[in-house]
Order: structure tokens, then sequence, then C-alpha cells
């Protein structure tokens, strides 16, 4: 079974929020879909992304990725490395960019009752 790398392009709709957070989300999306599109290439595939510098931490993950792949010769078991070498590199993208408690993983508000009119 092969991953369909379209379907793991990263499309948000910004909306309103804090500069700052349209922000980061503009720039992890391009990020995140730069490496999953240089997956892609790896395996021949092509997919319409603008391709961006990634951050120091997984800057060099298409280099990184031939040098794993280099000693297989099967389709399948090299997809299937391009595959989970992705997902890690996905996953390191996340733990070293995401500013507070994640990206949409953990919501929690604080709520302050005043009681003095009860």
């Amino acid at each position: 079974m092969e991953t369909d790398l379209s379907q793991l392009l990263f499309s948000v709709e910004l909306g309103s929020a804090p500069e700052h957070i349209l922000d980061f989300f503009r720039k992890f999306s391009r990020w995140w879909n730069t490496l999953v599109s240089q997956a892609a290439a790896l395996l021949g595939e092509s997919l319409a992304v603008e391709s961006v510098e990634l951050p120091s931490e997984i800057q060099e993950f298409q280099e990184n990725v031939q040098k794993e792949l280099s000693h297989i010769s099967d389709r399948n078991l090299y997809r299937q490395k391009v595959e989970l070498l992705l997902a890690e590199a996905l996953r390191c993208l996340e733990a070293t960019q995401q500013p507070g408690y994640g990206v949409g993983h953990d919501l929690f508000g604080v709520m302050w009752l005043d009681a003095t009119r009860l």
C-alpha cells in the first residue's frame, strides 16, 4: 500500500487570528509542504508546491534520505523508507518549530468567575 503524498499537503484556512499565529501557520504549512514535495520528488512524483528554505533541524532532509536509499534497489522498500523518513522529518518539524503546547493538540482555557455579585 502506498501513501498518496498529495493527501499530506498542509492546507489551512487562516481566517482571523493574531498576526503571530497567522504568520506561524503560513511558515509551518510552507515548511511541511516543502518536505512532502521533496519526498515526492525522490519517488519520481511531482507536487505543485512552492519550495521554501527549511529550518536547520530538517534542512538536509533530501540529502539524508538519498544517503539512506543508496543501498536499496527494491521499489517497494525504497518507497517505504522514503515514507518512514518523511514521517520522522514531519514529526521533527512539528516538535522543533511549534510554539507553546502544540499545533492544535492541546487546547485549554482559563476561566475566572467573579462571585462577588452572586
